[in-house]
């Protein structure tokens, strides 16, 4: 059976074809994460066939590099085999991994001078791989993926350079011979659902096929390397993990990461912010990645970790509400802190996200009424003059806060049913943010919550709940 995580299909996508797979997106940075690790005893088998002429790239034929990666149904694999190169096939062992590769057929990358020898993209690309290991798995505190009983030929991270599919970079699969259960790369934790899988790269990136130069090759190896290597550690958490933002977004958030300011992963907030009020399960699901940004900024890089290791017992937003609930903190608190976060753009590097889009605009005195999906969130521009009192009613779950944003700065007011005062002449400008998200079990189905918010004139000004700089913010006006 196919589980495919596919562009703008929120929805599991099922086939009968005996493979499970996770579509990825990339970013486009410059250097490596971190210094390619040396290889330990890299072992190059007998070629198999002499080098296939290699043809010049064709300018035209280009993947689509602003978009989302692709699920791509690959044929069913043979029993102890993920995959059949159309050539003869060669390969090159790393401490951590194996690359599967070809000189002949359309899967052929360009041969060494030396036919006999590894081609410099394999040797390249095993650097790139190691690297990323140590980013994610030694730097980070990720948990490896589990060895996939000698699927590949031995129980290395097998990785394959092959045909340039549906546009894909890459992406990684596994397979339902590998039946899912304990990771024995984390000995004091029993997972259930842990499966071993293996990458699958575009030959492009050897032969240059698709992008404009080596610069926009290289930054999109390095970063498809990263993304796609996350996803196979994913696998060794919870292969069954149901939600596909949960795989996305955190993939994307350890791209920008591993690649501070120099992603396009700043690119998709605009997908976010142009639907933030519907539900989280209708969102792209790469655009989601800045709550995990949010998160890491907030407190620090291993919660976003802790949120997946709760995902072997919890789905989706229940898993980071348990991660969170482990340090005394709320969904409900943290998901309207987040709203905060956005509408300010206060992440580093912030001055690359798109602004928030108003949901709706009041001219005081006034009203409206409108609905904000589960793990949503709104901001209504408040225009008016002098004291105002704003109130907000309807359903429970719709939590607000008030925000002035004055020279740089910004004023916030946690508002309740009761309603609240303030001046409007103190600030530039005035955004209620609306937000959904409980603290309840549950809440990875998509359901609204409806609420009214009300502008009446007059009102004894109250003290602000929170002041912080706000260099970042841009008008929504």
């Amino acid at each position: 059976m196919l589980m495919a995580h596919a562009r703008l299909r929120p929805a599991l996508v099922l086939t009968a074809l005996a493979l499970s797979a996770l579509a990825c997106q990339t970013i486009a940075p410059q250097p490596t994460p971190r210094p390619a690790a040396t290889t330990t005893g890299p072992r190059e088998p007998t070629p198999t066939s002499p080098a296939a002429p290699t043809t010049s790239p064709d300018p035209t034929d280009r993947p689509n590099l602003t978009g989302r990666d692709h699920s791509v149904a690959q044929p069913a694999a043979s029993a102890g085999a993920y995959l059949e190169l159309s050539g003869d096939e060669r390969v090159y062992d790393t401490a951590r991994f194996r690359i599967h590769y070809t000189l002949t057929g359309e899967d052929s990358i360009p041969a060494a001078p030396d036919s006999d020898d590894t081609p410099d993209f394999v040797i390249e690309l095993a650097g790139q791989l190691e690297g990323a290991w140590d980013l994610i798995v030694g730097d980070w505190g990720w948990v490896a993926p589990p060895p996939d009983q000698g699927w590949g030929g031995n129980d290395l991270y097998d990785v394959y350079i092959g045909r340039d599919d549906d546009d894909a970079l890459g992406y990684v699969w596994t397979v339902d011979e590998l039946l899912m259960g304990d990771n024995p790369n984390s000995p004091d934790v029993i997972e259930r659902q842990a499966q071993g899988s293996y990458m699958h790269l575009r030959r492009g990136f050897a032969t240059g096929v698709g992008f404009s130069g080596d610069q926009e090759r290289d930054a999109y190896l390095h970063t498809t390397v990263v993304h796609e290597f996350m996803h196979a550690v994913q696998y060794g958490y919870d292969g069954g993990e149901r939600p596909e933002w949960m795989w996305e977004a955190v993939a994307m958030w350890s791209e920008g990461l591993a690649f501070p300011g120099e992603s396009d992963d700043y690119s998709y907030v605009l997908d976010y912010v142009s639907e933030a009020g519907n539900c989280l399960s209708q969102a792209d699901p790469y655009s989601v990645w800045p709550f995990f940004r949010y998160l890491s900024d907030r407190h620090d890089r291993d919660l976003v970790r802790e949120v997946w290791e709760q995902a072997r017992d919890y789905e989706g937003i229940n898993a980071v509400r348990a991660a969170l609930r482990a340090r005394g903190l709320s969904v409900s608190a943290e998901w309207l802190d987040f709203a905060q976060a956005m509408l300010l753009r206060d992440f580093a590097n912030g001055d690359d996200f798109h602004p928030l889009i108003p949901a709706d605009r009041i001219d005081a005195p006034g009203s409206v009424q409108r609905d904000v999906g589960q793990l949503g969130f709104e901001a209504i521009v408040v225009v008016a003059e002098g004291p105002v009192t704003l109130s907000l009613s309807g359903d429970a779950a719709a939590t607000s806060r008030i925000i002035g944003i004055r020279g740089g700065q910004a004023d916030a007011f946690d508002l309740s049913t009761d309603g609240l005062a303030v001046d409007a002449d103190d600030y530039d400008e005035l955004v209620v943010l609306v937000a959904h998200a409980t603290d309840q079990s549950g809440g990875n189905a998509c359901i609204s919550a409806d609420y009214r918010l009300r502008v009446s004139p007059g009102g004894s000004p109250a003290q602000p709940t929170d002041i912080v700089d706000a260099p970042k913010f841009t008008t929504l006006r």
